[in-house]
């Protein structure tokens, strides 16, 4: 939302009052009027292939599906929702429904975990909730923890409790207040909608 290419709150504005608002509420920013953001010049260097800028703001795979299925497990979860199909934009195909569910949806203590194979430098995550014909459900709020053996584990982004989705097919982004650095990463719901159900990315760069 702090994308050049993203209108500013008030524009078009003829007495000063916001014309668009992020739907978190108004305190959120939206719009750069005097340089690019980092998510901007990672994505205008991956669209044009060019290779000497640094960046770290780049999709591990979930979306892609360089990350494989027997890389993202969870602590339970439904027939036809099954952690592999946690992956950001996936749709309903002939192997599920295109998001993971929990097997319960009314207690704390779910969570999906992509395993990176291999120590990474993680900036920032997005998630989406699931698209279905009779029920739509996503995770409001979740936290995010780390982890480089499985065993020990370390709450990421400043130990918050981040601010996901307000509906089940817009992705929201949120970047890491500092960069940590990972094998592994947990996405704990803590409130949801309905369903305790994600869709994820991951990014990053190389530690």
């Amino acid at each position: 939302m702090t994308s050049l290419m993203h209108l500013p709150s008030h524009a078009f504005s003829k007495n000063g009052f916001n014309t668009i608002e992020a739907r978190a509420g108004t305190h959120v920013p939206l719009g750069r009027s005097d340089d690019l953001s980092e998510i901007d010049k990672a994505q205008l260097n991956l669209l044009y292939s060019c290779t000497g800028y640094p960046s770290c703001h780049k999709a591990f795979g979930m979306e892609s599906l360089k990350i494989s299925n027997s890389q993202i497990t969870a602590s339970s979860y439904k027939r036809y929702y099954e952690p592999h199909q946690a992956r950001l934009h996936m749709t309903a195909s002939a192997s599920g429904n295109g998001a993971w569910c929990a097997g319960q949806s009314y207690q704390q203590g779910e969570w999906l975990q992509v395993d990176l194979g291999g120590r990474k430098t993680i900036t920032g995550i997005a998630t989406q909730g699931k698209v279905d014909w009779f029920i739509n459900a996503w995770t409001t709020n979740l936290e995010v923890w780390s982890s480089l053996d499985q065993y020990t584990w370390h709450q990421a982004f400043n130990g918050q409790l981040i601010t996901t989705n307000f509906d089940m097919n817009s992705a929201q982004y949120n970047q890491a207040p500092a960069s940590f650095t990972a094998r592994y990463v947990r996405f704990e719901p803590k409130y949801w909608y309905n369903e305790i159900c994600l869709r994820v990315e991951i990014y990053g760069c190389d530690a």
